[in-house]
């Protein structure tokens, strides 16, 4: 899962809010799920937020 994430942002940027950047995991992960199966929203976030809360910092300083 975190390649994927790792690619996406380095291709397309880091999105401005953590929103736009879980739909593009929640993407990714139907795209790549055999039988459909993903975690919910909130667990994308949940699991993506600490990377992009320090991204964001980082851009802004």
């Amino acid at each position: 899962m975190w390649v994927p994430l790792y690619v996406h942002m380095f291709a397309q940027g880091l999105p401005n809010t953590l929103n736009e950047l879980a739909s593009a995991m929640l993407d990714w992960l139907i795209g790549v799920s055999p039988a459909g199966e993903v975690p919910d929203m909130s667990t994308i976030r949940r699991r993506i937020q600490p990377l992009w809360h320090t991204l964001k910092t980082a851009r802004e300083n």
